[in-house]
Parts: C-alpha cells; structure tokens; sequence
C-alpha cells in the first residue's frame, strides 16, 4: 500500500509499525484485501482451490469444506488463509458451493489447510502445509521487490505474476 508516499508490504497479523491509529486501520484493511499468505505454495493452492470448485461445481454433486491445523498460539480462528481459500470456494463455483470451516490450534504446526470437495462418489482435495515461516519471508521480499515503482495495493498473487 502507498500510505503517505511511503510503500508498505505487511502481513495482517503482524505489529502495527508504529503508525497512528488511523494509518494502522487503512494499513490493516488494506493488508487483508492484498495478502492472506504470502507462501507462494498458498497462492498456487488458492488457484488450485478456484479452478476445481469451477469443475466440481458443474457436476452438481459435490460438498466443499475446508480444514486447518495452526500452532497453539495463533490468535485468529478461522485464519486469513482459511477465509481467502472459502472465498476461492465460492467465486470459482459461482456461489454455489460455501465452504465451511472446521479450524484447529493445538502444537507447534505452522499452518496446514485442506480444501476438499465431497461426493458419494468420490473425494478431491487440495492441500498446503507450511513448513516454517520462512517461506512467508521469501515471499514478502518477492512482494516488496517487485512492488518497487508502483502504487495502490496490490494483491500479492498479482503482484508476482504481473513481472
């Protein structure tokens, strides 16, 4: 986002920079429209997850519902990435499928989220485990680094595939 000239690439869940009340809240809006995850696995999930709901959803026949294991820690319930994988559900079936959402937090798991879709006939699912938070790093200075001569807010999927 470009607050006041200055370009800020940031994850929802983390500190607020130091800014004024009213900059953290256009920060924070802004920061859960752009990113739910900054993994580029998540992403490729999150296009996986559009494009079978789109599939199963012409057959008629299929249930989706999401599942996610995270860290005993973590503060949100369901996670931003949980939400962003229902709403990949429900645009790429057209509404006709509204995932819910079985949530989990317990241990040291970074994050894991399965995306399936059920049928008497058969079970899809589509998964990402996060491995450390490493990976969430890499793809914020991804982010960062081709955001440089741009302004808005980007959505981080866009925003790496767009160069």
């Amino acid at each position: 986002e470009c607050l006041r000239g200055v370009v800020i690439v940031r994850h929802p869940a983390r500190a607020d920079l130091g800014l004024d009340p009213d900059a953290r809240g256009v920060v924070a809006q802004a920061s859960k429209d752009a990113a739910a995850n900054f993994s580029p696995g998540a992403t490729i999930a999150f296009a996986l997850a559009r494009e079978a709901a789109r599939l199963v959803s012409i057959f008629g026949s299929y249930e989706a519902g999401i599942e996610e294991r995270h860290h005993s820690q973590k503060k949100d319930s369901p996670s931003g990435t949980a939400l962003r994988f229902a709403k990949e559900v429900r645009e790429g079936s057209d509404g006709k499928l509204d995932p819910q959402i079985a949530a989990s937090r317990a241990g040291t798991e970074v994050g894991l989220h399965t995306v399936f879709f059920d049928s008497s006939d058969d079970l899809v699912e589509i998964s990402h485990r996060a491995r450390s938070r490493e990976g969430f790093a890499r793809g914020a200075v991804v982010a960062a680094e081709k955001i440089v001569g741009r302004t808005g807010v980007w959505q981080f999927e866009k925003l790496v595939v767009s160069c």
